[in-house]
């Protein structure tokens, strides 16, 4: 990528590579022959067990020891990931709830954040979190203001889903760059080699007061990284993931009112208060603290289509992310709504099955099978979530 000005700069962090560049540990085919030899082992002790004088359930577990049995041995799996296939298969295939089974390690609502981390994680290492803020980017255009709006709105969605903090460094280096496009083509700008020094200073860390001489650009800019911040705290209010307190405040719930708050009730609160806040935070950033007046920046459209460009069509491990997000957020809000309709609830009692934390880790564990490139390493390796923070 090229290092003119306002060039947004990816920021992989500790994912600064090619997936389709690296090689795999072992070869696919191999690693596909455990996972089905601990699959079909698995079913041949559920099946002799049928004749045996044990229950349902113990048929069951002693199933799902088997598989995790084969798994951790020839690692078709990574070790810990086989060992949170309980907390998805208990309380979908036996009388056990997430609570009863999660009970000697943890209270449910600490595996439903790390499931959500861990598809946080995935959304960064293939950028698929950089695709969604370019994109409505695009789609709210190239006025300072829109500009705003847009990060305001990508920062807020993400958020939803990732951790306040780590949504902040993702979306500075975007409103950095376009921070600096705007100073380039202010009416103040000095010569070509002054904008990219200020440039520089910009993405560098200096204060914008101290590196900005233009009264407008500077309000702009400043509003424009106050815009991150807000959005990302108003975001972390959407769902259960996006901030810590909302876990800890639905844990409280349970244990000490014994009433349930799951996601899609969280969200039908939420998310409502998320949409008004960012109009409201918006208008008061760009109407009343910050009044600045720019026109629409030059070279913005180009700017993002080329961004969108260079990250060129969705990659295998991206598309493999986007699809089980969509599921695990599908399986979070619709159970939940029509379990709450009455007679919807009572004619379909199995929905009760997808627990949030259930989905959370089953789509966590998936994103470990599922792979990412054609060289047959997975969307998710261990690597990858072991040595990444979203905190």
């Amino acid at each position: 990528m090229s290092e003119r000005p306002g060039k947004i700069v990816p920021e992989q962090g500790e994912f600064d590579y090619e997936p389709d560049d690296r090689e795999p540990a072992r070869p696919a085919a191999k690693t596909w022959l455990f996972r089905g030899l601990g699959l079909l082992l698995a079913f041949l002790v559920w099946f002799l067990l049928g004749g045996a004088d044990v229950s349902a359930d113990a048929r069951v577990v002693g199933a799902v020891a088997t598989l995790m049995a084969v798994w951790w041995m020839t690692e078709a799996v990574p070790l810990s990931i086989t060992s949170l296939l309980p907390i998805v298969l208990f309380p979908v295939l036996t009388a056990l709830t997430v609570a009863e089974t999660t009970a000697p390690y943890a209270n449910p609502i600490v595996f439903l954040f790390l499931g959500g981390f861990l598809i946080a994680i995935a959304m960064q290492k293939w950028n698929l979190h950089r695709r969604i803020a370019l994109l409505t980017l695009r789609r709210v255009g190239t006025h300072p203001r829109q500009i705003i709006l847009g990060l305001m709105i990508s920062t807020a969605f993400l958020s939803m889903w990732v951790s306040n903090t780590a949504t902040t460094l993702m979306m500075l280096p975007i409103g950095l760059s376009v921070l600096t496009l705007v100073v380039e083509n202010s009416r103040n700008a000095g010569t070509r080699a002054e904008t990219e020094a200020m440039g520089e200073d910009i993405r560098g860390g200096k204060a914008i007061s101290d590196v900005i001489d233009d009264r407008d650009v500077r309000l702009f800019g400043v509003a424009l990284v106050l815009a991150i911040a807000w959005a990302a705290t108003i975001g972390g209010l959407g769902t259960l993931l996006g901030s810590p307190p909302n876990a800890i405040v639905a844990g409280y719930i349970s244990d000490e009112l014994d009433r349930t708050v799951g996601f899609a009730q969280w969200m039908m609160l939420g998310v409502p208060i998320v949409v008004v806040f960012i109009g409201l935070a918006w208008l008061l950033i760009t109407r009343v603290i910050f009044r600045f007046n720019l026109a629409e920046v030059p070279g913005g459209k180009e700017l993002i289509n080329e961004e969108i460009a260079a990250l060129g069509p969705m990659s295998k491990g991206e598309r493999t992310v986007l699809a089980v997000f969509v599921i695990a957020a599908f399986f979070w809000i619709v159970p939940g709504l029509l379990s709450g309709i009455g007679t919807i609830g009572e004619q379909l009692p199995w929905l009760d099955l997808f627990d949030d934390t259930v989905v959370a880790i089953g789509a966590g564990v998936l994103l470990f099978l599922l792979p990412g490139d054609k060289q047959g390493n997975m969307t998710l390796e261990w690597k990858d979530a072991d040595r990444k923070s979203v905190v």
